[in-house]
């Protein structure tokens, strides 16, 4: 009888460390799936930052390809109005209007 219950403890106490390590495992378990949800959560968190910075990145070239074509046109409305002047004082040279001939000049 007194050694039915000593195999009957020994068998509740093997139970019960069993279970302590279970719980002990399963508390390890949830803490590792938190960390690698917190790991993935900053992965994916990085990955917008790099995709905002590349659309910022993006969006400065363009503005400055723009502002440099924009500059260009300008310089070429310049040349062009410059140019059409030119040829039109070559067409039609300014008249003196007869001041010559009042002997002012």
């Amino acid at each position: 009888r007194l050694q039915q219950n000593r195999e009957e403890r020994e068998r509740a106490l093997a139970e019960r460390e069993r279970m302590v390590a279970e719980v002990a495992d399963t508390e390890r378990q949830r803490e590792l799936a938190a960390r690698v949800r917190e790991s993935i959560a900053k992965d994916h968190q990085r990955d917008i930052l790099i995709q905002i910075e590349e659309a910022r990145e993006r969006m400065r070239r363009e503005m400055d390809m723009a502002a440099l074509e924009l500059e260009a046109s300008r310089r070429e409305e310049a040349a062009y109005q410059a140019k059409l002047q030119k040829e039109m004082l070559k067409e039609n040279p300014p008249k003196n209007h007869g001041l010559k001939s009042t002997g002012l000049f």
